[in-house]
């Protein structure tokens, strides 16, 4: 009786272990498969992810590429600017320089030419008032004469087309000493015949001339005065030591 009873325990018992073990294994297998199913689903995320942080990486990488390549263009390109805007600043300068020296070259020109004009006009004034101080009356008087003849020579010479220029207040004629009849008659028969027309002469005395005329037609002035002929000569004088 208890062999039986002991007997009745283990079959008991192992039809217990042999049910527990048909329940557990079936929720294990299940339990393990589930298992491998999140190691795979983990993995395939972990690649995911993975492939998402190499291509960020990669993103990155070339966007600090890019940004650095745009800071070395910007570099250059202010660099190269510098250098424009510094050489148009030097080239600015040296115009400028140049330009500079060439007005005060120009102005130390003109002063020269003014001082130089201003010491001829005193010398024509000293020469004239010499002139007036030693000739005698009848070699002023002879000097005279042959300006006058000269003058008609040159009026003479003259295009026509240049005398026909517009005389609104009449042609003016100022002489050191009044023209003779013969040198009057010549005078205006040469005007009458280069501006086409007979027009009438008004003459005034200007003792300042020394010796000489003055045609003063308003558009054109012929100058036969002894003061111009030296001013001529002072400047064929000044040519000639120039050339010298």
């Amino acid at each position: 009786m208890g062999i039986q009873l002991i007997l009745i325990q283990i079959i008991t018992f192992g039809i217990i272990v042999a049910i527990l073990h048909f329940v557990f294994g079936s929720q294990l297998k299940l339990a393990l498969k589930r298992l491998q199913d999140l190691h795979q689903e983990n993995l395939e995320k972990e690649e995911v992810l993975n492939k998402e942080i190499e291509r960020a990486r990669t993103l990155s990488q070339t966007e600090i590429a890019r940004s650095k390549d745009e800071a070395k263009r910007l570099i250059d390109n202010a660099r190269h600017n510098a250098e424009r805007v510094a050489e148009e600043a030097r080239t600015l300068a040296q115009v400028q320089a140049k330009k500079i020296i060439a007005e005060a070259k120009d102005h130390v020109k003109t002063l020269d030419a003014e001082a130089a004009a201003a010491t001829e006009e005193k010398a024509v004034d000293i020469a004239q008032q010499l002139i007036a101080g030693t000739f005698t009356e009848r070699g002023s008087e002879a000097l005279h004469r042959e300006l006058v003849s000269e003058f008609l020579d040159e009026l003479e010479r003259l295009d026509p087309e240049r005398l026909r220029v517009p005389a609104e207040n009449g042609i003016q004629l100022a002489v050191a000493r009044p023209l003779d009849a013969d040198q009057r008659q010549r005078l205006e028969a040469l005007l009458a015949q280069k501006r086409g027309r007979a027009e009438p002469l008004l003459e005034t005395e200007d003792p300042s001339l020394i010796t000489g005329v003055v045609l003063n037609m308003g558009g054109l002035v012929v100058d036969g005065s002894l003061k111009n002929r030296m001013k001529k000569a002072l400047t064929a004088l000044r040519l000639r030591q120039a050339q010298a």
